[in-house]
């Protein structure tokens, strides 16, 4: 008993340290340029915006790109793909992003006029089932633009990050008003792909970086699963 009690904290202790490591982080663009680090929605939220964490270079034509966690972990059957191409110029003149994901953004396709036509994709592959939240930036060049800035995620309930053509520059602002970024939550199943996709007014889909993070009970789920394992093969022997 006292060894189950132990593997139980251990257990406890991994599902914490994984819910640190867990974040994914995706500069869309120039893969030359990637960003490196921790000045981003997700830890703007969490009041601690200094020091530096990995992100992925994912550009327009990407396809099965494998992916780290944002210290650095390869996180095994995990990849992005991206159709469409890369874009160029700044999206803000004093913005709050950091140099790299500001001077590039990734163009998935033109759009034409339709309210819920999708301009393009980001393919998520291999995460586990579970809940998580996901974290969309976008660097609105097209100012004055009519039509909102908004994604969607594996349905068509988009979530507008602008729908002004005036983001702000200067702090991390959560859309629909002069935003740019803007999250929600998806649920995915086993073995079901997260689809996030783009639309924007004149097509141009300037959007920047992708953050993905488990929620808890994501986390608590694939940690009690790894302590079923141990305590099975411990039945056995």
């Amino acid at each position: 008993m006292k060894k189950l009690a132990i593997l139980a904290v251990i257990g406890v202790f991994a599902i914490a340290g994984a819910s640190q490591a867990a974040l994914i982080q995706i500069d869309l663009g120039d893969t030359s340029n990637v960003y490196d680090g921790n000045n981003a929605p997700y830890q703007d939220e969490q009041g601690d915006t200094s020091g530096t964490s990995t992100w992925n270079g994912i550009g327009g034509g990407d396809s099965g790109v494998g992916l780290s966690d944002s210290e650095g972990n390869a996180l095994s059957g995990v990849t992005a793909s991206a159709p469409g191409s890369d874009g160029g110029g700044t999206g803000y003149s004093g913005d709050p992003i950091g140099n790299a994901m500001s001077e590039d953004y990734v163009k998935l396709g033109n759009g034409g006029a339709n309210d819920d036509e999708t301009y393009g994709t980001v393919t998520i592959s291999g995460l586990a089932a579970g809940t998580y939240t996901v974290y969309v930036i976008a660097s609105d060049i097209n100012t004055g633009s009519t039509k909102d800035v908004r994604f969607a995620v594996n349905d068509t309930n988009w979530v507008t990050i602008d729908d002004s053509g005036s983001p702000e520059d200067d702090s991390w602002t959560q859309g629909p008003t002069n935003g740019n970024y803007n999250k929600r939550d998806v649920t995915l199943t086993s073995g079901q792909d997260m689809e996030i996709r783009f639309q924007h007014g004149n097509g141009l889909n300037p959007f920047s970086g992708i953050q993905i993070i488990p929620e808890p009970a994501t986390m608590v789920l694939l940690g009690l699963g790894g302590i079923g394992v141990l305590l099975r093969r411990r039945r056995r022997s």
